[in-house]
């Protein structure tokens, strides 16, 4: 059982391995939430180097046509978990912290702070923090990494800076929302629904700030646009760029809302269902742990998947030179990388 417990593909209708193919239609929703299911499953935190190593051994020997037949299966979950856990740029493993499937396991305690802890001006500045925190650390340890390029602190200084401004946006929106609520006079039900809606809004807003942020550059620079075929890079384009970044905008606006907008909802009905359990103190705990892990479980790779990695956009929208250059190739469409 130990052996198995990382080959995620066991059982399911197995397809020809590929070093570069992903194993779901990432051009489909539900291609990319199957696909995110993956990734962010918290069992990965509990790979051994010796599973590390072995894994490698396994993606080199194919690459390098010296393997002897292996199962497809085991080849699909090698590749998974070298994906989940190696940075796709240095090779090198990611902070446990870090790791996309970390993710899970470090916002049950933060959505807690912000859900059941006392609705105080403190609490909601408190929890902001270690959220935009948090955040930051991701971001800087999974941000791209060009190969041979030297560090010179600036991608560490950009971080900083959008750490600094999404804390400062998300603890204004939560604490000057606090404020306008005590002193609103509302009827007890859209009190509730207003409460409810204040870490939601401070973390949507302060994601959607965050990525203006981190690559305001971008849409004045141009991102890279590719081929569909042949991937070849046809130039830098500001209107799809554009595009990206609202695209990443929205899921991080999306990105919250089934663990902040979801549980207040659920957790009375559990509640009410089980008031006698619910009444203890470890009752009430495991109830409201519950629907926030599941929260999470269910519904985080729903949000994440809302937009492909890899676009597309019309040669119609590009701009003229582009559009000259893409329709000499013949092509209708191009392909880009959103980022996260």
């Amino acid at each position: 059982i130990l052996k198995l417990q990382f080959l995620y593909f066991i059982g399911r209708e197995m397809k020809p391995f590929s070093l570069t193919d992903p194993y779901y239609d990432l051009d489909t929703y539900m291609g990319r939430v199957k696909h995110f299911y993956d990734v962010i499953d918290p069992r990965r935190l509990f790979v051994s180097s010796a599973r590390i190593e072995e894994c490698k051994k396994l993606m080199d020997g194919y690459e390098k046509g010296t393997l002897e037949k292996v199962d497809d299966a085991k080849l699909w979950a090698a590749r998974s978990t070298l994906a989940a856990i190696l940075h796709p740029d240095t090779n090198e493993a990611l902070n446990p912290m870090f790791m996309p499937c970390s993710f899970i396991p470090a916002n049950i305690p933060i959505s807690a702070g912000m859900l059941l802890t006392a609705p105080t001006m403190f609490n909601a500045a408190l929890w902001q923090w270690i959220n935009q925190s948090y955040n930051a650390g991701f971001n800087y340890a999974n941000r791209p990494i060009k190969k041979d390029a030297v560090d010179d602190g600036s991608a560490f200084t950009t971080t900083m800076i959008a750490y600094g401004m999404a804390t400062g946006v998300s603890c204004s929106v939560a604490l000057g929302l606090k404020a306008w609520l005590n002193k609103a006079k509302l009827s007890p039900a859209v009190a509730r629904a207003c409460s409810v809606a204040v870490p939601y809004t401070a973390v949507a807003g302060a994601g959607a700030f965050n990525v203006a942020a981190m690559r305001y550059k971008e849409a004045i620079d141009g991102i890279s646009i590719f081929h569909p075929e042949t991937g070849e890079d046809l130039g830098q384009s500001q209107a799809v760029a554009r595009t990206a970044l609202m695209q990443c905008a929205a899921s991080r606006v999306v990105l919250p809302a089934p663990v902040l907008l979801v549980p207040p909802f659920v957790m009375p009905a559990l509640r009410a269902i089980a008031p006698g359990f619910a009444a203890t103190a470890l009752g009430g705990a495991v109830l409201d742990l519950s629907v926030l892990t599941a929260s999470l479980g269910i519904g985080l790779p729903f949000a994440i998947a809302l937009f492909p990695q890899r676009g597309t956009f019309p040669v119609s929208s590009l701009e003229p030179e582009l559009r000259e250059k893409a329709e000499k190739a013949g092509i209708t469409e191009i392909r880009f990388n959103k980022g996260l």
